[in-house]
């Protein structure tokens, strides 16, 4: 497991419940503050990608708490630890009160409406990313001090944050997402392991659903001919072992899409054009084609020449993407990289004029807990089709490849059923051979591709085939 020791939450939630089991003398009372407690105490588990014990899964389930997976995971904890603090140094033990301070903008029953100068502010950071404040302030004809408020509030309240997609072949590197149904729990247990233990080298994350019996994972492969080779020798042998069934996605490109049009920031409400659920997804994308808005997307595509200061800054613009240039200069310090300012300002603008790099936004609205991955293989005409019907969705994440495509989707309660249904239905049209639905449950975290940039000598990636051996299945 990446999480070795107990996370703070969990720790305060058990000092919380040994208080209130002292302070309140009411059975019904304290029966009801404890089951919030040890839903809380799962849905930290659940975010972490903590393994739950057979007590956790047959807890009752609380009324306030859907135990669904909230992105960005560590953040989300944060906050959750922030509030425990609190509770704790204030002594508070009613329930109504700790019911109001633990959930307040965590759930959507306790969420704070985004008002509409906010919306505003996201659509505008989601069309044009790179906006400094003043510029900002410019176009929303408010002061810079105004924007620079109403940014920190929507950090405090829904997590926004700055990142990159990354043109991977640029770097010389092919980026690799395998979907899988293995042969049952005990065969996610063991590669689980596995993933963590022997494929470390290159894997970004891996994620099983709540089954535990459908997952994903992701890897960076140097762009070369051996080590293309040893990675589908591996792949293969997780198969014969493990897998009931496998795609096995070559990215091509990657987009990304925030429905600020006919999704309501305030209610949760997708409004869904009467047309789509009858249509379906693929005759509705042929039919509205000129007119429906395209995603943001970057392609991946031939390398150029690049060195390891190029490589260092677009792992560490995807970390953060405003990153300040101090701590972009100290970050490159750490790694051995020492250059003038000019000279980093300089690269860094380069990355982002020839589009290895595409700005885009982050957030995780309480409005839009739910989670969902969904793989598709399929021919590149209803892929084509796909990356703009689902970008009418809320908030949706698209990677393409030669096989089909991926999609990951953020979704409210009040949509999640339509949404299952209009992508779960893609089944029955002609040119999709598969449909696999993925509810993020575990995610074994994310492994930044810092720890490979030392391998790049200038021309090509350096690797040793122990990195691509299995010895616990024997593949040597």
């Amino acid at each position: 497991m990446l999480v070795k020791t107990q996370p703070e939450a969990l720790t305060l939630i058990e000092l919380l419940k040994a208080r209130i089991s002292k302070a309140i003398t009411s059975q019904r009372e304290r029966t009801e503050i404890i089951l919030l407690l040890d839903n809380l105490a799962v849905y930290v588990k659940r975010i972490l990608g903590i393994t739950l014990t057979e007590t956790d899964l047959n807890l009752s389930e609380h009324p306030h708490i859907s135990g669904l997976v909230a992105i960005p995971h560590q953040r989300t904890h944060n906050s959750i630890v922030r509030r425990l603090r609190v509770v704790i140094r204030f002594n508070i033990t009613s329930y109504d009160k700790l019911k109001r301070d633990l959930l307040l903008g965590l759930f959507p029953q306790y969420a704070d409406p985004l008002k509409g100068r906010e919306v505003t502010l996201l659509s505008l950071l989601y069309q044009q990313p790179r906006l400094s404040t003043p510029q900002l302030a410019k176009e929303l004809e408010v002061s810079t001090p105004t924007v620079r408020k109403q940014m920190k509030e929507l950090e405090e309240k829904v997590g926004l944050r700055f990142t990159n997609f990354v043109d991977s072949r640029r770097f010389k590197l092919r980026h690799f997402v395998v979907c899988f149904k293995t042969r049952g729990v005990e065969a996610s247990y063991r590669l689980e392991q596995l993933l963590e233990e022997e494929m470390s080298t290159y894997i970004k994350t891996a994620v099983f659903d709540a089954a535990y019996q459908r997952g994903y994972a992701s890897f960076q492969i140097p762009d070369q001919v051996r080590p293309l080779r040893l990675f589908r020798k591996q792949i293969t042998k997780l198969e014969e072992v493990f897998l009931e069934t496998i795609q096995i996605h070559d990215i091509t490109a990657n987009y990304m899409s925030i429905n600020f049009d006919s999704f309501d920031f305030e209610t949760g409400d997708w409004l869904i054009e009467g047309d789509v659920t009858t249509l379906g997804l693929i005759t509705f994308a042929k039919e509205n084609w000129e007119i429906l808005p395209k995603p943001r997307g970057l392609p991946n595509t031939q390398t150029r020449s690049f060195d390891q200061l190029d490589f260092y800054l677009a792992i560490f613009l995807i970390m953060e993407g405003r990153v300040q240039e101090k701590n972009l200069i100290d970050r490159l310090v750490r790694v051995g990289i020492r250059r003038p300012r000019t000279t980093i300002s300089t690269r860094k603008n380069k990355l982002l004029q020839e589009k290895t790099l595409l700005p885009y936004i982050l957030f995780a609205s309480p409005l839009l807990p739910v989670f969902l991955t969904f793989a598709i293989r399929c021919n590149p005409q209803i892929t084509e089709l796909l990356v703009v019907a689902t970008a009418q969705m809320p908030y949706v994440f698209i990677s393409t490849s030669e096989v089909g495509c991926l999609i990951g989707v953020n979704v409210s309660s009040q949509c999640l059923g339509s949404i299952i249904h209009l992508l779960s239905s893609l089944q029955r049209e002609k040119g999709v051979q598969e449909v696999m639905q993925i509810q993020q449950y575990k995610n074994l975290g994310t492994r930044s591709m810092v720890r490979i940039g030392s391998k790049w000598n200038g021309s090509y990636w350096t690797w040793h085939e122990e990195e691509f051996l299995l010895p616990s299945l024997g593949l040597k």
